[in-house]
């Protein structure tokens, strides 16, 4: 995992050479040299988004959410319909042709199976889920039937890790449950027995522990979690407690790739609540329970490497950009933010290598497009040097465009202007430059 250090990294090591010594004439003088030390250099990067070049791609209008197939080859947009693309090498997005296809009415949220063999949508006003087959060229075709109902107002949709079951969220305060379906051997949805069970007052948004244990659920009528446990045969089951409080009006949960933590965008407290997950499956706020986001997250998201998190934030189209710490809890980066376009941003998504993300805009028709870990900070000059012993040695630090040097240490040297002279070089040491964006 990379530091959580705020600041770009350069480390300069100084290795010592052993003294050579010669043997004099028959008196037993000697001459010995002076020990040399050399210097290596190394470059960092500054955690967190970048824009892409370009730094936005065009699709249909109202695009709601975005999701990436498993290979990273290819992502899918719901819309007015199903916007299609493929990834090229530099993560930029490229339309298919046809760029769309038609799902329900209102499509929300995609979901791809672990083997990238099939895509499902919920469909909010037509209440119910789009099933498609994933062609050979990442293009999406209806599967027979095409669509399956859920409850009234599906939101939120997630498929367990073991490719067995998908999972629903029924958002309307009328129906407040989750639809539990099983996948047969074609792609197709079928009903569990129960086929649904309740959660919360308006569950928008649904996930599944890499194990394939347990279901959580964020409730955003009553700012309440609810958890489950996920029977041999699919089914959820409620556990005691069934509910954890988290934020007002959560709007998206995600949980960690190793299944240890568990985050929720609360939409009217600008805050990600944050949790640790017990061995029974149990969510535990941790101290402190809460981080700041900027105004209205609407989205969540972790890098699938366990780096990072990410919230969008709809009213001041940003996204908040966070490391995650041993414990799990969030540190803010440096930038704590990254601008979105003027769009009010709506989902975010990282493709599965993590060096990739992209967010959609609920007003326009712009996708957002960003690299992850893609920048240096600065440079050092000379880039090598030999130092002699006693001796001093100084360094130019020069930041990139964008970025200010922060501090240096080590070798007990000298700061002045973007200079750093070291004390006199007595033994092995190393110097860090570290640059803030």
């Amino acid at each position: 995992m990379w530091s959580l250090e705020k600041t770009t990294l350069w480390t300069m090591t100084f290795l010592s050479m052993a003294a050579l010594s010669a043997c004099g004439g028959g008196d037993g003088d000697s001459d010995t040299k002076t020990p040399t030390f050399t210097v290596s250099t190394r470059v960092g990067v500054v955690p967190g988004l970048t824009a892409l070049t370009p730094s936005t791609v065009e699709s249909t209008t109202g695009a709601s959410s975005l999701a990436v197939d498993p290979s990273g080859r290819y992502a899918y947009i719901a819309g007015s319909n199903i916007d299609q693309y493929t990834i090229q090498a530099n993560g930029s997005l490229a339309p298919m042709s046809p760029l769309s296809v038609s799902a329900g009415s209102s499509p929300r949220n995609i979901a791809i199976d672990p083997t990238g063999q099939y895509a499902y949508v919920t469909n909010n006003f037509s209440s119910n889920v789009s099933q498609f087959s994933i062609e050979a060229d990442g293009s999406l075709k209806a599967l027979d039937p095409a669509t399956i109902d859920a409850g009234v107002g599906p939101s939120g949709i997630a498929v367990d890790p073991t490719g067995q079951y998908v999972y629903v969220t029924n958002a309307n305060a009328t129906d407040n449950t989750v639809f539990q379906y099983s996948i047969g051997a074609d792609g197709t949805l079928s009903h569990l027995s129960p086929q649904k069970i309740l959660a919360g007052s308006g569950p928008v948004s649904v996930v599944v522990d890499p194990s394939g244990q347990y279901a959580y659920v964020a409730n955003q009528n009553v700012g309440t979690v609810s958890q489950f446990a996920i029977g041999d045969d699919g089914t959820l089951t409620a556990l005691s407690p069934k509910n954890v409080n988290s934020g007002s009006l959560p709007r998206e949960i995600a949980m960690d790739p190793t299944g240890h933590f568990v985050y929720v965008a609360n939409g009217n407290d600008n805050t990600l609540s944050q949790y640790t997950v017990g061995n029974d499956g149990q969510l535990t706020p941790m101290n402190p329970a809460t981080v700041a986001t900027g105004n209205s997250p609407e989205s969540i998201t972790v890098d699938p490497t366990g780096q990072y998190v990410f919230a969008v934030n709809t009213n001041d189209d940003t996204i908040s950009q966070y490391g995650i710490g041993a414990d799990g809890s969030l540190t803010a980066l440096s930038p704590e933010s990254v601008a979105t376009s003027s769009g009010s941003g709506h989902s975010m998504t990282v493709d599965p290598t993590g060096q990739f993300a992209y967010v959609t805009n609920l007003n326009n028709s712009v996708i957002n497009q960003y690299a992850i870990d893609a920048q240096s900070g600065g440079t050092i000059s000379p880039t090598s040097a030999t130092v002699a012993e006693s001796l001093t040695t100084t360094f130019t630090l020069t930041p990139d465009s964008g970025f200010t040097l922060d501090h240096v240490t080590g070798c007990d040297g000298a700061e002045s202007v973007n200079t750093y002279t070291t004390n006199s070089v007595v033994e092995d040491c190393t110097v860090t430059a570290y640059f803030s964006h």
